[in-house]
């Protein structure tokens, strides 16, 4: 099998050539069980204006597959957000391939506009660039930062892409580093936080340790420190909002710069919440190849590593 992605009039299209493993098969068990199209997703290919093609004729799901044949999934036209307003604003793109992109995204850009509907987001500027390169995808976020946050991000191209990242978060096999700066002193080489987070009962946005919460797990590894603070690597086994903020905040410190848990003083001095995505490992959808992603720590912080 070869997997060759390709837009026509406004529609993803992705190609496939038949293994010899599929001889025989029904289309729909290749789509489903191969090409690992979900049921939901199949239904929009035959019900809202997508289509598929087998030798550059129309098809149907319950034709015949034969080793070397050309399959064509031509998917449904993806809707923008009209809250999400396109910017040409550059991306700073570590990594790209047919399935998605992974950014560098800086502190104070959000990555979906809010209720304010401001003009620069990173949504807006992923579409900016799909449409520089007549990619015809909406937004499709596999991880997400704080808008304080800066550091990697891994953005699925479309719909189906984002499908199977998904099963891969779901599972487990996406896994997340973070690099914080604490005040000085902490006093850990290693530590694991297993508590569950909830949200604040008097707040929309914050969140607490709680025992009726989500469960919620994160790695700590001291890796340096000097006068300035203490830089905390941290691996995420849950994915839950502010968890490394939550987190920290329960064990009594938090990270210099954030004025919501517990760092208002600090929060004047560092403009922002010392918080980095610095590392992003997961597998190619159809080879399992793992894919790892690294970044460095950013200027601001107050040292390097």
């Amino acid at each position: 099998m070869r997997n060759r992605n390709s837009a026509h009039q406004g529609q993803i299209i992705k190609t496939y050539i038949a293994d010899p493993a599929w001889h025989g098969l029904m289309l729909r068990e290749v789509l489903r069980n191969n090409l690992m199209i979900s049921r939901k997703l199949l239904a929009e290919v035959k019900f809202q204006g997508g289509a598929l093609f087998v030798n550059g004729k129309n098809a149907n799901v319950s034709d015949q597959v034969f080793t070397g044949d050309h399959i064509e999934v031509w998917f449904p036209r993806e809707d923008i957000s009209s809250s999400i307003k396109m910017s040409c604003k550059p991306l700073s793109i570590r990594y790209e391939d047919e399935w998605c992109i992974v950014i560098d995204k800086p502190a104070g850009l959000l990555t979906i506009p809010n209720e304010t509907y401001e003009n620069d987001s990173v949504a807006g500027r992923v579409i900016g660039y799909f449409k520089s390169c007549d990619h015809p995808a909406t937004f499709h976020p596999v991880t997400r930062l704080d808008r304080q946050t800066s550091g990697l991000m891994l953005i699925a191209k479309d719909r189906h892409s984002h499908s199977l990242f998904m099963k891969q978060q779901c599972a487990g096999l996406i896994d997340k580093e973070y690099v914080a700066v604490t005040p000085p002193g902490f006093p850990w080489i290693a530590a694991t936080v297993d508590a569950p987070i909830a949200r604040h009962p008097d707040s929309i946005i914050e969140r607490m340790v709680h025992h009726e919460g989500q469960k919620a797990k994160t790695r700590l590894v001291k890796v340096n420190e000097n006068a300035s603070g203490s830089l905390i690597r941290c691996k995420l086994e849950t994915g839950r909002t502010h968890q490394i903020r939550v987190h920290l905040a329960f064990t009594g410190w938090s990270i210099l710069g954030d004025g919501l848990y517990r760092e208002e003083k600090s929060a004047d001095e560092h403009k922002r919440t010392l918080l980095h995505a610095c590392s992003l490992r997961w597998d190619e959808p159809f080879t399992g190849e793992r894919i790892e992603i690294h970044e460095s720590v950013p200027e601001d912080f107050p040292f390097q590593y």
